[in-house]
């Protein structure tokens, strides 16, 4: 085998594993609201165990990638 049938098998198998990567990841989207329907704006919504995160949007909004079979966590400091 060749020095470039080498290489070649090396980019492939890359390739092979970067993509499998992308393919277990979602893209989760929902809203947040409180008890009577109104949108939380500015919760904070993470993957667990995974550092980062992101915020809902005025609308209460968010999106956010997880992996597959993940659980997601919302968080919100507000006052009455």
């Amino acid at each position: 085998m060749g020095w470039w049938c080498k290489r070649i098998s090396a980019t492939i198998l890359f390739l092979c594993i970067t993509f499998a990567g992308f393919a277990q990841r979602n893209t989760v989207r929902g809203t947040v609201t409180d008890e009577e329907g109104n949108p939380v704006v500015g919760a904070f919504v993470t993957v667990q165990g995974v550092s980062g995160g992101t915020s809902t949007d005025v609308d209460g909004r968010y999106q956010i990638d997880a992996p597959a079979g993940s659980t997601l966590v919302f968080s919100f400091i507000g006052f009455r």
